[in-house]
This record gives structure tokens, C-alpha cells and sequence, in this order.
């Protein structure tokens, strides 16, 4: 069943990576490590974003994948490999098979897994990452192999990279580590919790250096950032992917509320937290600690939007194989294979439904497609950049993005087959309209008049317009001069 799961995972992650369209910071992340950029400069260029350089390096490192961004997205297959390999490293020999299986299928069917996978961007690695990290987490902390020196250094080498994609999988890896080590404190085991937290300090010290390095940076970036800011925002983001997660393989959450139940009892009996029961409540206690402190920065400085949030989704992940295998450990063969298949339906269901919706997210083809068949109508249409509506990114650091627009408006009309106007030319045909191309504008408020406004105080001799929104952006069809 899981082998089935993993294979219609690949189809779906390689088809998305076809056919969904890119959007403006893949184009951010293409332009920073494109081929014959020097590495001291693009190192320097990497630093100045908010996210640290790992995943720009891994890119940068792979351009021999293809000059596109639908290309390049198959660097998401190498990390898909990476983690398949390190779950089972940790999973399989661990006595914790039957949590493990149920882990990677609930993970299958989070929207991560195929929505990030299918973007050129470093959330991705930070789910994947996680997923590793927490599975890494709930190995050690069940006591095998606690004490061998590879273990410890896959820990570390499990942490480390979950520590150095994103500063919010730092925040809720590193929670998730720290109530480890809490939970091994008061169980009086002071070799494991000295071990652990060995291991997540020598994993954060990149990290660290990071954010000394560049918080001057970062804190610049930020100053007039287009993540709305407020707690109602940084809740509203969390509990969507709360929700998300619950909802993702309905099989999967029902059979975990049924398992702990019976944990509940168990633990009522005993007069004492069961395992399983003890794991979920840390990694629970871990992921509040964690969405706690990131509520706090993003109070101080917007930060929370549902992209950085990948990484509660191994987390939920995990507790609700806790609570599956409890069950699972407790109903006969027979039945376990049928709630078992259950679930893998469910999850083959959600695969496909994360999919289709991971091809209709808005993407710069929207408006370049649009485009494209407009022309095919009418040869002779011109097409222009409007840049009023992105003049504010332009203006905003880093500087790169002042040069990553055009990029990315030459790239999709080169996709689609169609020339640019300069700006300078007003030459308006007619026989066929004249387009005015925007993308890139999530929020903006720009009507037709101001546009034709602006455009005829450029020296653009516009008659009758129509505003055509597609997506994130739109074009202002203006009708062929008389």
C-alpha cells in the first residue's frame, strides 16, 4: 500500500512541476542562481534575502537541471529521495515500523507534498526537512541507539539542515527539540538529554551565525513588508494549516482520535502517560511553544503567511500516527489491514485532489497565456509592461528585484511566443489592439481610468479600454486607433 502511495506521489510531484504555472519568486530564486553567477557574489546576493542560503546553494548547484523554472523544480525529486532514504534510516530499523508507515502516508497526503514540491522555492525543503527531523526526534527519543555515534550524527545532521532553511521551520524544529529535552530531563536521563541537546546545539550554530550575519538585513527587508501584520493574521495562517493538516486524510484523523482514546484510557489507568501517549503530548507542547514565538516576531515584524507554516504539518503528522499505530496495536490482523487500506485510499484521494489544485494556482501564464491568444487572434497586437503596479516591489529590498521583473516579463513572453514593445515606442496599430501587461500584484486596488490616466500622460494615445484581471495581475485591452 505505502509503495503505491510513494509511486502516485512521484507522478503527481513530477506532472505539477509541468504544468503549474511559476510565480514571481521562483522567478527570484532562478535569477539569484543562475548559471556563471559567480559564487562569492551570489553567496553575498543569497545572504541578503530573508531565507538562508542552503536551498539557493542546492539550486545554484543543480542549474545542469535546465535553463526553466519547470526544470529546475526537479531539484524537490533529490530532496524527495534524501528524505525517503533518511525516514526509513530511522523508521525501519527502530522497532518503529508501524508508526513509520502510517507517518510517511500521512505525509504523502499533506498539501506540501505536492504544492510546494512544485515550486521552485526553499518550502519544500524546510517540509521535508522537518519531516525528517521530527521522525529523527521520536527515534531518539524512544531510547534506541541513543547511545552510538551515528545516530547522534545523523541527529545532527537531521537538525542541521532543518535548522537552515527557513527561520520558521528553525522555530519549530528547534521547539520540538527543546521539549525533547525537557521530556528527557524529567525522566531523569541525563545522558540522552546531554546527548540531545548536544546535537541541536552543534545543528544551530549555522544558524545562529545566520542570523548575527545578517540580521541588519533581514530587519531592513522588513520594515515595509507585504505580509500583513496583527495577531489575527499570524492565528488566521496557523489554524488554516491546522485545519489543513486534520483534514488532509479524514481516515487518518479519525482512526488517531479512536486510538487516543484508548491511550487516554490506558494512561488513566496506569496513573501515568503510555509511550505513545507521552510522545504526542511533547510534540504537542513543542509545536505551542513554537507557533507562541513565532506569533511574538511576527507581532514586531510580519512573518507568518501559510507557506512558512510547512513544517507544523510533519508535526501533526506524526502525533496522529502516534495515536493510529495505538490503535493498530490493539485490533486484530484482519482489521488492521482494513483500516489500513482505508487510509491509503484516502490518501490516494488526497494526492489527486492536491494536485488539481496545486495546476489552477494563479501563475504569470495566467495573463501570458491570455496574451498569447489574443495575438494569435490578431498578429500585429503590441504588448507593453505597465510597471506602475509593481513599482513598490521594485522599490523594496533586496535590490534584485529591481532587475528580476524584467527578467521574469522576458522569460513568459518568450514561453509564449510573443515580442515586447519598448516602452519608448507609442505606436499604436490599427488593425489590433495594444496590451498593457501587470503582473505581480496580489491586493492592489488599480482601476481602468487610472491606468488609461497614466498611460496618456506617457505620451500613449489611448482611445476606448477594457481591464481584463486575471489572476494576480491583468491587462488593460485598449481598442485598435482610428
Amino acid at each position: 500500500m505505502l509503495a503505491i502511495v510513494y509511486v502516485t506521489l512521484v507522478e503527481a510531484m513530477v506532472w505539477a512541476m509541468q504544468l503549474r504555472g511559476p510565480w514571481y519568486d521562483e522567478f527570484y530564486t532562478l535569477y539569484v542562481t543562475r548559471p556563471g553567477l559567480p559564487l562569492h557574489y551570489a553567496f553575498d546576493r543569497w545572504l541578503a534575502d530573508n531565507h538562508p542560503p542552503l536551498f539557493y546553494a542546492l539550486a545554484h548547484a543543480t542549474t545542469w537541471l535546465g535553463p526553466t523554472i519547470e526544470e529546475r523544480r526537479a531539484v524537490n525529486l533529490f530532496i524527495l529521495a534524501a528524505a525517503a532514504i533518511q525516514l526509513a534510516w530511522w523508521l525501519i530499523p527502530q522497532g518503529l515500523r508501524r508508526i513509520g508507515w502510517v507517518y510517511v502516508m500521512a505525509l504523502a497526503c499533506a498539501w506540501p507534498a505536492i504544492d510546494r514540491a512544485a515550486e521552485l522555492r526553499s518550502n519544500y525543503l524546510a517540509f521535508a526537512s522537518a519531516a525528517v527531523a521530527v521522525a529523527a526526534l521520536i527515534a531518539f527519543g524512544r531510547g534506541y541507539r541513543a547511545h552510538r555515534r551515528a545516530e547522534w550524527a545523523m541527529l545532527t545532521l537531521a537538525l542541521l539542515i532543518a535548522f537552515n532553511v527557513h527561520l520558521a521551520a528553525s522555530i519549530v524544529v528547534g521547539s520540538l527539540a527543546a521539549t525533547m529535552i525537557l521530556r528527557r530531563l524529567l525522566a531523569r536521563d541525563m545522558g540522552s538529554a546531554l546527548r540531545l541537546l548536544a546535537a541541536a546545539t552543534l545543528a544551530g550554530i549555522p544558524m545562529l551565525i545566520n542570523i548575527l550575519g545578517s540580521f541588519g538585513r533581514i530587519e531592513a527587508n522588513t520594515r515595509n513588508f507585504w505580509i500583513q501584520g496583527g495577531f489575527n493574521a499570524a492565528r488566521w495562517a496557523i489554524e488554516t494549516e491546522v485545519e489543513r493538516a486534520l483534514t488532509a486524510n479524514p481516515a487518518i484523523t479519525l482512526l488517531a482520535a479512536i486510538g487516543f482514546a484508548l491511550l487516554a484510557h490506558q494512561s488513566w489507568r496506569a496513573r501515568r502517560l503510555a509511550p505513545k501517549a507521552d510522545l504526542a503530548v511533547t510534540l504537542g507542547v513543542g509545536l505551542v511553544i513554537g507557533c507562541t514565538v513565532m506569533i511574538a516576531i511576527h507581532l514586531w515584524r510580519p512573518f507568518i503567511i501559510g507557506r512558512y507554516l510547512v513544517t507544523l504539518h510533519p508535526v501533526f503528522a506524526m502525533i496522529m500516527a502516534l495515536g493510529v499505530a495505538a490503535l493498530l496495536d490493539r485490533i486484530r490482523p484482519l482489521f488492521a489491514v482494513l483500516v489500513s487500506a482505508a487510509m491509503a485510499l484516502a490518501a490516494l484521494s488526497a494526492i489527486r485532489t492536491n494536485m488539481a489544485q496545486t495546476w489552477v494556482q494563479a501563475s504569470w501564464y495566467g495573463t501570458g497565456g491570455a496574451i498569447a491568444a489574443i495575438r494569435q487572434r490578431c498578429p500585429s497586437t503590441r504588448v507593453h509592461i505597465d510597471w506602475t503596479g509593481n513599482l513598490s516591489t521594485m522599490a523594496a529590498p533586496p535590490f534584485e528585484n529591481r532587475a528580476v521583473f524584467p527578467f521574469a516579463y522576458d522569460i513568459v513572453a518568450r514561453h509564449f511566443g510573443f515580442p515586447l514593445t519598448p516602452e519608448s515606442d507609442h505606436f499604436m496599430p490599427h488593425d489590433c489592439p495594444t496590451l498593457f501587461w501587470t503582473e505581480h500584484i496580489a491586493g492592489q486596488s488599480g482601476n481602468r481610468d487610472s491606468l488609461v490616466a497614466a498611460l496618456r500622460a506617457k505620451g500613449f494615445p489611448i482611445g476606448p479600454a477594457k481591464l481584463v484581471r486575471i489572476g494576480n495581475g491583468y491587462i488593460l485591452i485598449t481598442s485598435p486607433t482610428r
